[in-house]
């Protein structure tokens, strides 16, 4: 029997997708820090995008009890901002890695060391 507060999300480890029943995370909050959430369009449907920990989330704004989970940061992650064209995502962390990655298949297209903390990230306008 599922928990009546369990909120569906996928998330994907590496690269089989898979659907668990689990709360969906919100961004977390620090005393005297901001939060760095995005908002944009993948595949035609909304998205609110932000980290929390190790996790880059998609809330669908529709139904905010859908999100979709990236896995792959080794780190905290700080930023995640979608593309114009609504098939990529970059997310960065506090190690300076960006990944940038596929949307919806999560798969990882390109990885950028920076080498310090990722504030903020943007796309230009074709993606």
């Amino acid at each position: 029997s599922k928990h009546p507060d369990y909120r569906p999300y996928h998330i994907y480890p590496s690269p089989v997708p898979r659907l668990e029943w689990l709360q969906c995370l919100i961004p977390p909050a620090k005393r005297a820090y901001g939060i760095n959430v995005n908002y944009g369009q993948l595949k035609g449907k909304d998205k609110v995008c932000y980290g929390n920990g190790h996790l880059a989330i998609l809330r669908d704004v529709e139904n905010p009890a859908m999100c979709e989970i990236f896995s792959q940061h080794q780190a905290k992650v700080t930023v995640v901002v979608p593309a114009p064209s609504g098939y990529w995502v970059a997310s960065g962390d506090e190690t300076g890695v960006v990944h940038i990655w596929g949307y919806p298949n999560m798969i990882i297209k390109n990885t950028v060391r920076i080498g310090s903390c990722i504030n903020d990230i943007r796309w230009t306008p074709d993606s």
